[in-house]
């Protein structure tokens, strides 16, 4: 077994060893503090050192709303103004990711849809969970990277990957897991686990990935990360359903519920919300994910 366990050890570090490391912007944004009265200034300073960015950031501004555009965003302060510090930092987190896993495959983006999902349903969690008291913004990053093993997996075993999800039949964050220690030998959880220790993303957040598919870890967790693990793995489950359930918005509110419900329930904890109150907010998770998508160029 220490041979086995070596030799695993020695597999992962090779396939991280020339893993880009994400783009600077991104850890400087993980140790901000967006309670900050100077949040917007550093955020506008970080946009103005990298073009392509402030190019990304202007596209972003000037997408149609509701209401249309009155007049061309043209300037960063114009821009930060329009679309708000804290969804300009998501963006910037989400496009950082981007630049090291640039889809290529229909598996690719449809694991870039989950992982948007799952970052806006963890922050819409957040905000109707105050009692938590996890800043949303950390809520969104967590959502952001919870599959970022995953990702590793696709740039470097993309054989491995399809095998595990057109061969293996998993129906179940558990029998994923399983399938992937039979076919890899180590999961995309402690797979993440080490890629955030080389990207110095907040511990925190790694030890959340290293744990989200463990739903009885939250007492061995310090607080603080539990709470945020509770958010997660909820939106995590939203997206599933999202996902899996091709139409479902199409149908009646009451309807959505005990899809919604039902998924909730299987899982051997109590999230932090029901599924009554989480059903109303599934049309706008969807709408705001799939927008980011298209305004990160994933899809039309």
């Amino acid at each position: 077994m220490e041979e086995l366990q070596r030799k695993t050890l020695e597999d992962l570090e090779r396939r991280l060893q020339d893993l880009p490391l994400l783009h600077s912007v991104a850890a400087k944004i993980a140790v901000m503090d967006p309670s900050s009265p100077c949040f917007a200034g550093e955020v506008e300073e970080l946009t103005r050192r990298d073009p392509p960015f402030c190019a990304r950031i202007l596209r972003l501004a000037n997408r149609p709303g509701g209401r249309g555009l009155l007049f061309p965003i043209l300037t960063i302060p114009e821009a930060v103004a329009r679309v708000g510090a804290l969804p300009l930092v998501e963006f910037m987190q989400s496009f950082s990711v981007l630049e090291v896993f640039l889809p290529r495959t229909l598996g690719q983006r449809n694991l870039w849809i989950h992982a948007l999902q799952t970052a806006v349903a963890a922050r819409t969690v957040a905000n109707l969970c105050p009692e938590l008291e996890v800043p949303p913004e950390r809520a969104y990053l967590a959502g952001l990277l919870h599959d970022i093993g995953r990702f590793v997996m696709f740039r470097e075993s993309a054989a491995e990957l399809g095998e595990i999800d057109e061969t293996m039949g998993w129906n179940s964050p558990h029998a994923l897991v399983a399938a992937e220690q039979q076919i890899c030998g180590y999961d995309h959880a402690e797979l993440g686990w080490l890629a955030c220790q080389k990207w110095k993303i907040p511990e925190e957040v790694g030890m959340l990935i290293r744990d989200h598919h463990v739903y009885d870890s939250s007492a061995c967790l310090p607080p603080e990360v539990a709470r945020l693990m509770r958010i997660v793995q909820t939106a995590d489950i939203l997206s599933v359903v999202l996902l899996v359930n091709s139409g479902l918005l199409n149908r009646k509110l009451q309807e959505q519920y005990p899809v919604l419900d039902q998924a909730l329930s299987v899982r051997s904890w109590t999230p932090p919300i029901d599924a009554g109150a989480l059903a109303p907010r599934l049309p706008e998770v969807d709408a705001e994910s799939h927008g980011l998508a298209a305004s990160l160029g994933l899809v039309e």
